[in-house]
């Protein structure tokens, strides 16, 4: 069970993670359009650390991402 899990204050079995890039993306889109529909400023930051690396394989991400 991961600390966030306990933090707060969930029993039971933890939920599966299904954290893949394009699920990132999709979250990431998702809160950009709502920020920017409630008028909001919103720091793409995944967006600029795929900048960075040059692309999103595990390889490039790794210096961003240890």
């Amino acid at each position: 069970m991961t600390l966030q899990w306990k933090l707060c204050g969930e029993e039971g079995p933890e939920p599966e993670q299904d954290r893949t890039m394009e699920h990132t993306k999709m979250y990431v889109d998702a809160c950009v359009e709502v920020g920017k529909g409630n008028g909001v400023d919103v720091v793409d930051v995944w967006g600029l650390i795929v900048a960075a690396a040059g692309g999103t394989s595990p390889e490039m991400l790794d210096e961003y991402i240890p």
